[in-house]
């Protein structure tokens, strides 16, 4: 283990705690960097906040995590050397905040799993296991137990306080038949109730916490009305709701705690011609984000089931603009964090911008699809977004 070296450069960047800034409440506050900024940030994904209102943002093409207190000091907590001593971290995916405050964090390339304590000791984790294959997902549960998904592995393991690892779903599924291929989403609720889904078998299982296995949905044997091609992200609200958002599919899945499911958004049966719905989160008053690929943005879902887009191209205005949007994070008070994958930047959205009414053409209803020539911004999305559109 090692103790992370931690440049802290004040007032880098937009306060997190800024009121109504450019595009009206909409303030970029982390882009690029470089090394006369003394941090580098390229191709965001995962955001997370802790207790103290610092968030956390993971450069997965920057092999590394920042830090972003809220009056706006910009620091790095871990980089590609991972724990200093032969244990790297190459493409770092998703990161999660622990009820201890330490941050926790897999290299999906190089198989490690990290956590950074408050002072700033940077440990392996997960080292029962020997080296993952392909960890990609971490979430932290309400008892302090961490879950880890190892994407090549079909996998989902879990480190309890104790430090004892379990593995908690593997390929098997729900071993009555159901089985679990090449998993892409992983969330635990406030009951402590794991979801992971996967992307090839196009299916969401429920773990308890006492054990049972439960397949909530199945694309193969769902109605028509409800599709689901290469889930890629799970979020869930306070009622045992989880919510999917298909890659391929171009569309955005409720699933009641009995399995239930309705479609919140998306193209219709055969899903949305542009695919590349990514990210999805859940708000306490049951408004749902979602974000698009390529130049598309961020779009809400209001419980009443109206869409809007909340977020363009354009992003903060004033060539702050945003590209292939993969993160999203809710806020304790409202707001919402977003990375844009393919602009290398961070935005926040006031909680008025989030809640933003736009005009009704602005606005998209449940099974409208998007059509190409409907979106503004003065450039196509890059080849890059497009394969990740297609292989997340």
């Amino acid at each position: 283990m090692r103790r992370s070296w931690i440049p802290t450069l004040l007032l880098l960047v937009p306060s997190l705690a800024a009121g109504a800034g450019a595009g009206e409440g909409i303030v970029e506050i982390l882009d690029a960097g470089g090394e006369d900024r003394g941090y580098v940030l390229r191709a965001p994904r995962g955001l997370a906040l802790d207790a103290e209102g610092n968030l956390y943002v993971v450069g997965f093409m920057s092999n590394n995590v920042l830090r972003v207190t809220p009056d706006g000091a910009v620091s790095q907590i871990i980089d590609e050397s991972g724990d200093g001593e032969g244990k790297g971290l190459v493409k770092p995916r998703e990161l999660a905040v622990a009820a201890d405050g330490s941050v926790v964090v897999a290299g999906e390339k190089t198989g490690h799993v990290f956590r950074i304590g408050a002072d700033g000791v940077i440990e392996p984790i997960f080292t029962d296991a020997g080296r993952l294959k392909r960890p990609t997902h971490v979430v932290a549960g309400p008892d302090g137990s961490l879950y880890v998904l190892a994407q090549s592995a079909h996998t989902v393991s879990r480190l309890a306080p104790d430090g004892k690892v379990s593995t908690v779903i593997d390929q098997r599924g729900d071993r009555r038949g159901s089985r679990l291929d090449r998993p892409n989403g992983l969330a635990v609720d406030d009951a402590g109730n794991v979801f992971v889904a996967g992307a090839r078998s196009r299916n969401v299982f429920r773990v308890s916490p006492d054990g049972r296995i439960a397949e909530l949905f199945d694309a193969f044997t769902a109605p028509a009305e409800t599709p689901l091609v290469f889930p890629n992200d799970l979020a869930t609200d306070g009622e045992g709701n989880v919510y999917v958002s298909g890659n391929n599919s171009g569309n955005v899945l409720r699933i009641a705690a009995d399995g239930a499911t309705v479609q919140l958004a998306g193209g219709g049966p055969r899903g949305s011609a542009l695919g590349g719905t990514t990210a999805v989160a859940v708000a306490d008053d049951g408004a749902v984000f979602f974000a698009r690929m390529g130049l598309y943005g961020v779009f809400r879902i209001d419980p009443d089931g109206a869409i809007t887009r909340i977020l363009g191209p354009e992003g903060a205005g004033e060539g702050k603009g945003l590209r292939a949007a993969r993160g999203l994070l809710v806020g304790p008070k409202g707001e919402l964090y977003v990375s844009g994958y393919g602009s290398d930047n961070v935005f926040r959205l006031s909680p008025a911008a989030a809640r933003a009414k736009r005009p009704a053409d602005a606005e998209l209803h449940p099974g409208e699809v998007l059509a190409p020539d409907a979106e503004p911004g003065p450039a196509e999305p890059r080849a890059a977004d497009e394969a990740a559109a297609v292989a997340p």
